[in-house]
């Protein structure tokens, strides 16, 4: 009987161990490589090659594929630890901040200041590393019907080049 009890408290114990990231997992995030991922429109995009670039005013992640060339481009403005940037928030001022992904077939999806939806989290930043969360819904052109659909996205990277 002891036995039984101890198995079920060791399961019992295994399983609640065994749940998704949670919200503050997922806020405090810190690099841990250099890589992109998320699902485009549902399917798994892992880039080959990963670069950023970081400036003051600028923090640019790219993440691209060879076959099929796939390339995904995310640019924050005025980058801050710890802020979520909005993606078509419809504000009077422009911001740069955006996410742009290319497709092998060369078509052109965004989401910016005036078009698409999501969000970028910049979960960490210093002089020599970032990460972050995003999602996005990009669209081609100005066509809202020609979309891709970014989820899971996160960043790493704990190097830049200049």
């Amino acid at each position: 009987m002891k036995k039984q009890l101890l198995t079920l408290f060791l399961s019992s114990l295994f399983l609640f161990n065994c749940s998704e990231n949670s919200e503050s997992e997922t806020e405090n995030f810190k690099p841990d490589g250099h890589y992109i991922t998320c699902k485009l429109n549902g399917e798994s995009f892992e880039p080959t090659l990963t670069l950023g670039s970081y400036s003051t005013k600028y923090l640019t992640i790219t993440g691209s594929t060879k076959n099929p060339g796939k390339i995904i481009i995310i640019t924050i403005e005025n980058p801050e630890k710890g802020k979520t940037y909005n993606l078509n928030n419809n504000d009077s001022e422009v911001d740069l901040t955006s996410i742009l992904v290319e497709t092998e077939t060369d078509k052109k999806y965004s989401a910016n200041f005036s078009k698409g939806s999501g969000s970028i989290t910049l979960t960490h930043l210093d002089e020599d590393s970032a990460a972050g969360i995003f999602n996005a819904i990009t669209v081609y052109n100005d066509d809202n019907n020609d979309t891709i659909k970014i989820t899971s996205g996160k960043f790493s990277l704990t190097s830049f080049f200049l």
